[in-house]
């Protein structure tokens, strides 16, 4: 049964109370008709928890603002959601289609920056953030007592003479509870074998990002992604904007539990507020950590991942890049939960 407003409620009592399910949860699209985002599909989706986020199908079905109990705790750049006719990795630094977002996909055959991978131009952090969605639905199911809600539908990257995968996705939460659940299953539909990165960029801004912050997780071991290696030491800690405004950032080997699970917080004890990133080790084998600290880009990044961020030539030339056999699927799962301290 759901919790509800300090109550567990089944069906019946809710039903009972509420003619329209709308008016305390549920799922709505609608289009966005300004600015560099005219022509956006989105979906917010609302638990009746206090978490509600949006959902971008013009845009591989990443997850853009989401809010607390009113408390904003993704991420937005300045160049805020945008359109992906506007995407151009020849002729657009990197940036001006990131819209940052609670969730930004970054692969599918590249993540990190590659010019070059067997004379092929990859763009950074790959295309696939910037891939609309096709077989999209909505969908509201009782099961039982419990309400299912979210969104579904496949993104293809494939182009002639190249690589041709699918993702397909689900998005889902529950009646009452503050969790997003993001379901993927990657499927190589060609007949060659084909390079497979895979990121969850999961950003995090102010207010969830303030002096206040810590982060926390069971690491075996963190190195530096860069050539600072006080990275290592000050990662758990976060500071004013501008204080330190550069890029830091490092990987982590985090230590399963008896499920094989990882997981990793962002935690606001000021702002009483704990967010947990879960996933299966098997499936994301290193956990990136991000920090931009900066004025006017301040942002942290919890980022699972089956790579280093070395790019496809890097990571090749690292022996740490995967591959998706032809017709092979990979399943991946990554949970959010949201929660008052």
């Amino acid at each position: 049964m759901a919790k509800l407003y300090s109550r567990e409620m089944s069906k019946k009592d809710l039903l009972r109370r509420v003619g329209n399910l709308e008016q305390i949860a549920g799922v709505r699209s609608y289009v966005r008709t300004e600015g560099k985002a005219e022509g956006v599909r989105a979906v917010e989706v609302r638990t009746g928890g206090g978490l509600s986020y949006t959902v971008l199908p013009s845009r591989a079905l990443d997850i853009s603002t989401c809010e607390f109990q009113g408390i904003p705790i993704g991420f937005l750049s300045k160049s805020g959601v945008t359109a992906p006719a506007y995407f151009s990795p020849d002729r657009e630094p990197w940036g001006g289609s990131f819209g940052g977002g609670m969730v930004t996909t970054c692969g599918l055959t590249n993540v990190g920056v590659c010019p070059d991978y067997k004379g092929e131009k990859m763009g950074t952090h790959g295309d696939i953030a910037n891939i609309p969605a096709s077989h999209v639905g909505t969908f509201e199911e009782w099961e039982g007592d419990e309400l299912k809600m979210g969104v579904c539908g496949k993104v293809r990257q494939a182009r002639l003479y190249r690589e041709e995968l699918e993702l397909s996705r689900e998005i889902v939460s529950y009646l009452g509870e503050n969790k997003i659940l993001i379901r993927d299953t990657v499927e190589n539909l060609g007949a060659e074998r084909q390079p497979l990165m895979l990121l969850y960029h999961i950003n995090f801004g102010f207010p969830m990002v303030s002096g206040d912050t810590v982060f926390e997780a069971n690491v075996k071991e963190t190195i530096p992604a860069d050539a600072d290696p006080t990275d290592v030491e000050t990662y758990a800690r976060y500071w004013e904007p501008g204080e330190n405004g550069n890029h830091h950032c490092v990987h982590h080997d985090l230590i399963p539990d008896g499920e094989g699970y990882v997981s990793a917080s962002l935690v606001n004890r000021a702002l009483g507020v704990k967010v947990t990133v879960r996933y299966k080790k098997e499936q994301l084998k290193n956990l990136t950590h991000w920090k931009l600290l900066a004025e006017g880009d301040y942002v942290t990044a919890i980022e699972p991942c089956n790579c280093f961020g070395k790019g496809t030539a890097g990571e090749e030339q690292n022996g740490t890049l995967e591959y998706i056999e032809p017709y092979e699927k990979r399943e991946f799962e990554v949970e959010l939960s949201f929660e008052r301290i």
